[in-house]
């Protein structure tokens, strides 16, 4: 290439600001020091070590790891079959299933959310940033999909070369239809089922998820009018609207086959789900998609909450049946990553051996597909087979994180 990576202004790696670099040092140099805790911050042992003492050396402040003191030892005579060929070990730190199994997100915000407001403060946390290599921002929220600005923030009147950046008022429109969105789809069992369109033949869902056809009913590339996009919208400027060309009836010498459109799901390119107007310039910078919505707040969206506020109220009477006490309290409950039952083995283990020619005995592994990595942990202690099946079907173990009494004018 004539402009390889390295060549690049700040390098090939993203620029990442002075102030968010000294504040990560500083917080791994408390969290992890060897003058103040006998910590070794040098490897992954040291950092594992400060984790379980309760430090947070992560960058991600917002990932909270909880320690796990009755986790099994690897090297333990117990644990030798439940080895792993792969290092490091997936039980093991610093192994990415490792950190998701004994880690929780402090933060995380509900697409199931039927409320306005809160989906203006998730979409408008990037309000007044400014992006790598990019300016400053005034009062917009840029959004884009790339990790650089890669141009300036005029999406809308140079699409290909620019990003865009929204308006309070467009931000405004855009929370109101992904509210409209979330009442007629959720509520959604997962991220997949909030982003990605409906498996039915049915243009309102099998065409867009959500997220996309909340963008396109708020307009936010540009209305269109009589058959044409506005003047001065990114829909007209990256180059307009297009039909889609239709399919032609095949005849002698092949066989009978009726017209059918060439491209039948181009309507989902289209903001008005019409194949006569679909967008030309679909992907370019200045036209907001999922995608670019997405790469701004996707890695705090969940489809559920692990944290609950619970409610009761109780009330007794005399044998008269007259009231003669009340009481209301207020439980908040999270779900956490433990089991309710310890038994030092999972309900579930990862098939070993899979697509690993060890011996003969294994050999299925190597011929037949495997589309579950996962298979259920079967002990020869009964008591611990009797944890393992609790566990199946309790599942994890909520903990009382506050408790208080409430007087009836907080009800």
């Amino acid at each position: 290439s004539d402009n390889p990576a390295t060549d690049w202004p700040s390098g090939p790696n993203l620029p990442t600001d002075a102030t968010i670099l000294s504040s990560q040092k500083d917080g791994l140099d408390k969290s992890v020091n060897s003058t103040v805790t006998g910590i070794d911050s040098t490897n992954f042992k040291g950092i594992k070590e400060a984790l379980d003492k309760g430090y947070n050396p992560l960058a991600n402040k917002r990932v909270a790891y909880r320690p796990d003191p009755s986790a099994p030892s690897m090297t333990a005579a117990s644990t030798v079959g439940m080895q792993n060929t792969i290092f490091p070990d997936y039980l093991t730190f610093p192994h990415p299933t490792f950190l998701g199994r004994r880690s929780l997100y402090d933060g995380g915000f509900n697409v199931n959310s039927t409320s306005k407001a809160a989906w203006k403060a998730i979409l408008a946390s990037l309000r007044k940033q400014k992006l790598p290599e990019g300016s400053a921002q005034a009062d917009g929220t840029p959004l884009t999909r790339f990790a650089r600005a890669f141009g300036g923030n005029d999406g809308k009147t140079s699409p290909w070369n620019n990003y865009r950046e929204l308006t309070d008022a467009e931000i405004d429109d855009l929370a109101g239809a992904v509210v409209k969105e979330v009442r007629k789809r959720g509520p959604f069992m997962s991220l997949s089922d909030f982003i990605n369109r409906r498996l039915v033949n049915d243009d309102n869902f099998g065409l867009k998820g959500a997220l996309q056809a909340a963008i396109d009913a708020a307009k936010i590339n540009g209305d269109i009018q009589g058959g044409q996009p506005t003047n001065g919208s990114a829909l007209k400027n990256s180059g307009g609207i297009f039909a889609t060309e239709k399919g032609v009836a095949l005849s002698s010498p092949y066989l009978p086959i009726k017209a059918n459109d060439r491209f039948p799901s181009m309507r989902s390119m289209s903001q008005t789900n019409k194949d006569t107007e679909v967008t030309s310039a679909l992907g370019a910078p200045g036209i907001v998609t999922q995608m670019d919505v997405l790469n701004s707040i996707g890695p705090n969206l969940t489809a559920r909450s692990d944290t609950f506020v619970i409610r009761a109220y109780g009330e007794a009477y005399d044998n008269n049946g007259q009231s003669i006490g009340k009481a209301w309290v207020e439980v908040v409950a999270q779900r956490s990553t433990d089991y309710i039952a310890l038994a030092n083995e999972e309900p579930n283990i990862r098939a070993q051996f899979y697509r690993n020619n060890i011996n003969s005995k294994y050999s299925d592994y190597e011929t037949k597909p495997t589309t579950d990595h996962y298979k259920r942990n079967t002990s020869a202690d009964t008591n611990k087979n009797q944890l393992i099946n609790l566990n199946r079907i309790l599942g994890r173990r909520f903990n009382t994180i506050s408790l208080r009494w409430l007087n009836p004018q907080e009800i």
